[in-house]
């Protein structure tokens, strides 16, 4: 991901086309074997980093405050051991399970996490996305709104994280860069989502050896493995909401893991509809990296 920054940080596609910067995407995206998603965000990112300081938009602190109705946050657990992980699944706010984010408190002391990893998809921005939508569902920005609120509780609760960004949450910005508006428009994540300066916004992050990243682009029961296959060490990975497991590969020289961790999301909310015929669903669950070595999947009780 180092690699890609460092290379898309010269290049400026102001004077492309829509056509030239989608063929520009697509090519990087096989060069460095991500995805294009992957590489519209980087490059996005790169280039709101590069504004004028002046004329950014300045950031937004969050206030303790929470949806009328809602259970008040679980106080944080901040006596944990950095080398042990939790790992959150996809959140997909507003439509996350009720009880999963004090599941994944619980877990945390449990296992005495002192590294919290969101794995991707904090929002779902169903309003926005580029498949079907409820059209009785809310508003885009009454989903947002709501969201934001929720996510707040996420903000009390784990006051330090590192998220990996989703697909879902890459949605504002591929809305606006299908709209022709340039990087220097927009907003930060962290802006976007009014997240604390301790919420550390990336596509990849590696703790003890362990990478982190979202998923966007895998699929099927092996992804995670492969995934760690072609990174050439452990991978950890969101996105896949039906796949909660842990592979390992073994060589004359090593042993690496790959993690799928699951999700958080409620299957019968409307956004969820794609898969409301599906025999198979989601797997309400989060997962523990203990010293960089150990990977254990939690699964949530439903009853």
């Amino acid at each position: 991901m180092n690699k890609l920054r460092e290379y898309l940080k010269n290049v400026d596609l102001s004077d492309y086309n829509k056509a030239e910067r989608s063929d520009f995407y697509k090519e990087t995206a096989r060069k460095f074997r991500t995805s294009w998603q992957t590489v519209v965000g980087v490059y996005m990112g790169t280039k709101r980093s590069q504004v004028n300081p002046a004329i950014n938009v300045p950031k937004v602190e969050v206030k303790p405050s929470f949806p009328k109705g809602s259970k008040k946050a679980p106080e944080p657990y901040l006596k944990g051991d950095k080398n042990n992980v939790l790992v959150i699944g996809d959140t997909h706010e507003p439509f996350c399970k009720e009880g999963y984010l004090e599941f994944c408190r619980e877990v945390q002391e449990k296992y005495n996490c002192g590294t919290v990893v969101h794995i991707g998809d904090l929002t779902d921005n169903h309003a926005i996305s580029y498949h079907e939508k409820d059209p009785s569902g809310r508003s885009i920005a009454d989903e947002f709104n709501v969201a934001l609120e929720r996510c707040k509780r996420w903000y009390h609760t784990f006051p330090n994280v590192k998220v990996c960004i989703g697909n879902h949450d890459a949605l504002p910005f591929r809305k606006a860069f299908t709209a022709g508006l340039p990087a220097s428009w927009l907003k930060t994540y962290q802006e976007l989502l009014q997240s604390p300066k301790t919420w550390e916004w990336d596509f990849v992050h590696q703790i003890n050896g362990v990478i982190y990243q979202h998923g966007t682009g895998l699929s099927g029961e092996m992804a995670a493995i492969n995934a760690a296959r072609e990174n050439r060490q452990s991978t950890v990975i969101g996105h896949l909401h039906t796949v909660c497991n842990t592979r390992y590969l073994a060589s004359f020289k090593d042993l690496i893991f790959g993690v799928s961790v699951g999700c958080g999301i409620d299957h019968t909310s409307y956004a969820f509809a794609y898969g409301r015929e599906n025999t198979r669903k989601p797997v309400v669950s989060c997962s523990v990296i203990l010293q960089g070595n150990t990977p254990i999947n939690i699964p949530m009780s439903l009853k």
